[in-house]
């Protein structure tokens, strides 16, 4: 999937959006509970997809015999799809390493855009895969490109990690997060953290998300989980400007 949204993103389809989106698909992928060997199979497979629409008027070149245009069109498919697999690896060290959600969202982008330009390097450098080319169909959009070339492709890649952010736990019934604050006396505080579901099943799709979420800091700071069952008592709701009260039973 990802690697058709891409390639459908850049000319002659001219359906550039789709760019805003094509990594969700990998991403789901890679933050589920399977081998490694898998996750790379799966990026290798999206790379080599996208090359196959991006490239396919190779295979169509009418300045030499069939036999070596499509001879060329396989190798550009199956040797540039390998930087796809460098890019799950470095996505696998970084899940490893822990790193903070905000570092990961402004690393990521970056690794992307350096491996585009590693890819542009030497006589294999293949300009005609710059991402930026799905932009193509957005006369405004594509101004960023005026300011620094490789602007646009960070953009496109930081809007695909904030999408995935946003839908990921909502799609599974996340419906809020909470995080409060108590301080005591000895200047030290505790955190508190509320999680809101839409129902019994919600919380059991997210539970490892969000246990993975709690662990990833733990390392940090001494830190005790627990899950409180409390009976509300009190209830406003700013839709319907009501209070209500429980009474115990």
């Amino acid at each position: 999937m990802s690697g058709l949204m891409l390639g459908l993103s850049f000319p002659p389809f001219h359906l550039g959006f789709l760019a805003w989106f094509f990594l969700i698909p990998l991403f789901f992928i890679f933050n589920k509970s399977i081998k490694l060997s898998e996750q790379i199979i799966c990026f290798y497979i999206a790379g080599f997809t996208s090359y196959a629409i991006i490239t396919h008027w190779v295979a169509l070149n009418s300045g030499t015999s069939v036999q070596v245009a499509i001879i060329s069109y396989l190798a550009i498919c199956i040797f540039y799809s390998f930087y796809w697999v460098l890019f799950c690896l470095i996505l696998h060290f970084f899940k490893k390493r822990k790193l903070s959600d905000k570092i990961q969202l402004l690393l990521i982008p970056f690794i992307w855009v350096l491996i585009e330009n590693l890819r542009d390097i030497g006589p294999l450098a293949a300009p005609w895969l710059n991402f930026s080319l799905s932009q193509t169909g957005y006369n405004r959009l594509i101004q960023i490109v005026s300011i620094h070339e490789d602007l646009s492709l960070f953009i496109i890649v930081l809007l695909n990690i904030l999408f995935y952010n946003f839908i990921s736990l909502k799609q599974k019934g996340l419906l809020r997060k909470s995080v409060t604050k108590i301080w005591n006396v000895d200047g030290q505080a505790k955190l508190g953290i509320l999680f809101e579901y839409c129902d019994k099943n919600a919380f059991e799709r997210c539970e490892m998300e969000i246990s993975d979420l709690t662990r990833k800091h733990g390392f940090k700071f001494s830190m005790s989980v627990r899950t409180l069952r409390g009976i509300e008592i009190d209830e406003w709701t700013s839709e319907t400007n009501r209070q209500t009260a429980y009474e115990e039973h």
